[in-house]
C-alpha cells in the first residue's frame, strides 16, 4: 500500500515545528524544489516534469492523510486543530 503504520516503530502524530501550519510539509515542499529547479535550468521539460510530479506527490499527500485518520491514533484529532494539508489557508 501507499502507507503502512509501523505499529511496532511506535509511529505517533507529530504535531511540532512545520506540523503546527500543515499536516504534510515535505510534499508541500515539493513545489519548491521541483519547480525551483526548472526555474535554475531555464528548462521547460523540467517544469513541466516539476507541475506533473507536484501533482503527483500532492494526490499521494491526500491518500495518505485519508489512511493516517483511519488508522493512526489521535490523527484524527490532530487533523481538526491543524486543517490545513499543504498550504495554510487554501487546503
Amino acid at each position: 500500500g501507499i502507507v503502512r503504520i509501523q505499529t511496532d516503530r511506535g509511529h505517533k502524530v507529530c504535531d511540532v515545528g512545520p506540523y503546527t501550519w500543515v499536516r504534510h510539509p515535505a510534499y508541500a515542499a515539493f513545489p519548491l524544489l521541483f519547480l525551483g529547479n526548472a526555474l535554475l535550468l531555464n528548462s521547460r521539460k523540467a517544469f513541466i516534469i516539476g507541475i506533473v510530479a507536484t501533482i503527483i506527490m500532492w494526490i499521494r499527500a491526500f491518500w495518505e492523510d485519508r489512511i493516517l485518520q483511519q488508522e493512526l491514533p489521535g490523527y484524527r484529532d490532530y487533523s481538526l486543530r491543524v486543517p490545513w494539508r499543504l498550504i495554510p489557508g487554501l487546503f
